[in-house]
């Protein structure tokens, strides 16, 4: 679905996992996909944008154990 659309490229989000996989499409398909645990994503299709998993991942609630 997302081909026939045109979408170049998609992120799959587990949060459990903390973990995204982003698959970009090629002149065959998507690729394989590559997936990130840490350090920052970069997306292929918009140069610019950079983001942290660690930042992306990090609880909204502070930790409150003694």
């Amino acid at each position: 679905m997302y081909e026939e659309n045109g979408v170049d490229e998609y992120w799959i989000v587990d949060p459990m996992r903390k973990r995204i996989t982003v698959f970009t499409l090629t002149a065959t398909g998507y690729d394989s996909g590559v997936s990130y645990a840490r350090g920052a994503i970069r997306s292929r299709l918009l140069p610019g944008l950079t983001i942290p998993l660690a930042e992306l991942f990090r609880s909204p609630f502070p930790d409150r154990r003694g």
